[in-house]
């Protein structure tokens, strides 16, 4: 069956569609492709009714990919992309397609945690456009599964919170430190647990990995940290440290960045308290070559 459709899937109706999509307009891409707009309707018309899905949306003037429709324009990217790059090659040339990530990260992720990671990418031999957006764990979870997303970068496995079929690549970890400025250092007496007792805490909230961890740390020395605020941003979190209005917990791989950005000192080792990341993804075994490049390059950039 599936040699049966590969045979009949006519790729011109296939560009058609995907260039309609790229335009978000039947009127604009006939123009482009010097077509008249009803061959180029009658020519989505087929292609829907071959798939036998609706693959878009009209509000107002601009169609808006279905769900289906997201699914085909990835594919449709991929296979024109890899046509282009096959006539460069043949050619003799470099090839001039670029290769799309989007990836979504969560809030709590720290933001030079995030860099670090990304890093990587710049090192495959290909280039490649990165799309990186950020949002609730839930909301980025559900746009993988709806391909609108490649790549989840998070601070926890996933979990199957939501109804998507997933799998996790673990990154890396690292230990947790206190920072402060030096105007809060200064109050301590020492780098101890019993030392910081009596400190202003700045922490993530209670809906994070990081919090979780610090509050059973909270609860083994046996007290009751006095909060001044709380952020799920991780940036904001330390930005508002800066400031001078509390110690507050960080990943140790960052801290030479942490300490140059944000003006701080390490305050305390929090022993036994680690901060993992992952990187979840559709595929098992990862093919795109620039997740390719996160996960293994991870292996060196945290640790």
């Amino acid at each position: 069956m599936l040699v049966k459709f590969l045979m009949w899937l006519n790729y011109h109706h296939l560009y058609y569609f995907f260039r309609i999509a790229e335009e978000e307009s039947v009127s604009i891409a006939a123009r482009k492709l010097h077509l008249s707009q009803p061959t180029l309707s009658s020519q989505l018309k087929q292609l829907e009714e071959h798939l036998q899905v609706k693959l878009f949306d009209r509000l107002g003037r601009k169609l808006l990919l279905t769900e289906d429709g997201r699914v085909v324009h990835r594919y449709a990217r991929n296979i024109f992309g890899l046509g282009n790059e096959l006539q460069a090659v043949l050619k003799g040339s470099s090839p001039s397609y670029e290769l799309r990530l989007r990836i979504g990260v969560t809030v709590s992720l720290p933001k030079l945690v995030t860099f670090k990671t990304l890093m990587p990418v710049h090192q495959v031999s290909q280039e490649v456009k990165i799309e990186c957006y950020e949002g609730k764990r839930e909301t980025l979870l559900s746009k993988l599964g709806s391909h609108d997303l490649d790549l989840v970068l998070a601070d926890a496995p996933f979990t199957a919170e939501v109804a998507v079929k997933a799998f996790n690549h673990r990154l890396g970890s690292s230990q947790i430190c206190f920072y402060g400025t030096p105007s809060v250092l200064k109050n301590l007496k020492g780098r101890s647990p019993d030392a910081i007792r009596q400190a202003p805490f700045i922490l993530p909230t209670s809906n994070t990995m990081i919090r979780r961890a610090c509050d059973t740390w909270f609860e083994a020395q046996g007290f009751t940290p006095s909060v001044v605020a709380e952020f799920e941003d991780s940036a904001l979190l330390k930005t508002y440290g800066s400031e001078g209005y509390g110690l507050f917990p960080a990943a140790a791989v960052v801290e030479k960045e942490i300490k140059s950005n944000y003006g701080v000192e390490r305050a305390l080792l929090l022993e036994g308290v680690k901060e993992e990341f992952f990187a979840i993804s559709l595929e098992r075994k990862v093919s795109h070559p620039a997740i390719v490049a996160i996960t293994s390059g991870a292996k060196h950039s945290l640790r």
